[in-house]
């Protein structure tokens, strides 16, 4: 199963949950804390997911580019491996500390949201 097709599974899998907390902070309601982590959780995986599709993609022809050399792979691997243990350890750091209103809009980001740009 490819990174894309297991989106789409995910994506066809979890959107009630997406909907229904955006359904709630759209309509001012109280939403408890555990939700609000939840969702930005689902956000930066669904997202991570992407992006990480799209780069498998690039990878892939980056190898084919510089004619399936195992160097080049394993050093654009290295790379996406680092990238998506660093998004992981700064995720596992900010999602649980950051103070949310009854709505799940973020008071205070913690300082290691600056990663996740």
């Amino acid at each position: 199963m490819t990174a894309s097709t297991f989106y789409v599974h995910l994506a066809h899998f979890f959107p009630s949950f997406n909907v229904y907390v955006s359904l709630r902070i759209a309509s001012v309601l109280s939403i408890p804390p555990t939700y609000c982590r939840l969702w930005f959780v689902y956000q930066a995986i669904s997202i991570q997911i992407l992006m990480t599709s799209i780069e498998c993609a690039l990878i892939h022809r980056i190898y084919a580019l510089f004619l399936k050399n195992c160097a080049i792979l394993s050093i654009l691997a290295l790379f996406l491996t680092l990238q998506l243990l660093s998004l992981g350890a700064s995720a596992w750091l900010a999602i649980p500390n950051t103070k949310h209103t009854e709505t799940c809009y973020v008071l205070k980001p913690h300082i290691d949201t600056l990663y996740f740009a």
